[in-house]
């Protein structure tokens, strides 16, 4: 323990006191088994892309050699289906889209698609992330639009210690984004998601911690440190998604995760995960605890078949299905994303699809 609170201690002490983003900090990648579980996730990313981005810590723990070419995510929120018409598929363009909008005032629909391929065994893993979010509304004969770009190659060391039993994993995540936000006149001929959008790209660092107990129950704790020292954006970037960027995106400071866990067995095969997070540890976001928490809840029939549910901020209810077979993995899920900030929460209800293929 004296080590955990060394470990916050010096990161916090040399993080850059900058804003955070709207929202609470945390993965740049979406598991949709751990939104199911209301964002409590971090003891349970097993996998080479989870593991990357929510604790790498976890890498220590793979058996085997494996190559994950497919993991694809599909998310749209309520607001997308209230209005969807025989154009919905011209969603990812903003001009194509204007009809819908303008035929659904105030309605604020959003998108966003994630592609992950990664490689990983014990102790290394690497992967590139690509991922776009969209959203549009229409008020006052204006389209208003947000809109989020990213390509983020990204590696994650482990080593066990105490034959496993404490884990300490690292993860570089070069980080190139184009975001920002927008308006024009509905009557304009060249509306676009890429106009004026913030553009760069910034080295984060990360690291994180796991000690599980060899007793009943296997309970285990996690912290994870995101964007240590703080991550600073430059204009440079791989892609350039905006021909015509404003400025570099917002920097990030240094947060904080920890999570706590037991997976109970349930007999014929089959096992619980419990886990409750503790998002944001210190606040930067400026959330209350209330928020920033999270409770999980897993049910596991057989490794084939698992009903998840969760708590997101203690407030947000969240429901999900996975499908396991040996080599491929299908997730359904119900959740809501905060888009507010502390002074203004805001609830976005999501429904999205995640397919997963290895092969080997």
């Amino acid at each position: 323990m004296k080590f955990l609170t060394f470990f916050v201690l010096l990161s916090a002490l040399f993080s850059p006191l900058v804003e955070a983003r709207d929202g609470i900090p945390g993965s740049r990648y979406l598991s949709l088994r751990g939104a199911a579980m209301g964002d409590a996730f971090i003891p349970l990313a097993e996998d080479g892309g989870s593991a990357i981005f929510y604790n790498p810590a976890l890498i220590a723990g793979v058996h085997g050699v494996h190559f994950e070419p497919l993991n694809l995510s599909l998310v749209s929120n309520q607001n997308f289906w209230s209005v969807a018409d025989l154009s919905f598929y011209k969603v990812y363009g903003l001009q194509g889209y204007a009809d819908t909008l303008s035929s659904n005032p105030d309605k604020a629909p959003s998108v966003s698609a994630s592609y992950l391929p990664v490689f990983y065994m014990k102790y290394f893993a690497f992967g590139v992330l690509t991922q776009i979010d969209l959203w549009s509304s229409y008020h006052a004969s204006r389209i208003y639009s947000k809109s989020t770009y990213q390509i983020i190659p990204a590696a994650a060391f482990a080593i066990p210690l105490a034959r496993g039993i404490v884990k300490l994993g690292y993860s570089l995540q070069w980080v190139q984004d184009s975001s920002g936000a927008n308006d024009a006149s509905a009557a304009s001929t060249d509306l676009a998601y890429t106009s004026g959008l913030n553009q760069g790209s910034a080295l984060s660092h990360n690291a994180s911690f796991a000690l599980t107990l060899p007793v009943q129950y296997n309970p285990s704790f996690h912290i994870v440190a995101r964007n240590i020292l703080g991550t600073t954006y430059g204009s440079t970037t791989l892609y350039k998604f905006s021909s015509n960027p404003v400025g570099t995106p917002e920097n990030e400071s240094t947060s904080f995760d920890a999570a706590i866990g037991i997976s109970p067995k349930l007999g014929r095969g089959g096992f619980a995960n419990l886990v409750f997070e503790m998002r944001d540890l210190t606040a930067r976001s400026g959330f209350s605890p209330w928020r920033r928490g999270a409770l999980g809840v897993e049910l596991n029939f057989g490794g084939m078949v698992a009903i998840r549910a969760g708590l997101n901020g203690l407030y947000y209810p969240s429901l999900g299905l996975g499908f396991t077979q040996k080599q491929s993995e299908f997730s359904f899920v119900w959740y809501s994303k905060e888009i507010g900030t502390a002074n203004n929460p805001g609830r976005d209800i999501r429904l999205g699809l995640q397919f997963r293929l290895r092969v080997f």
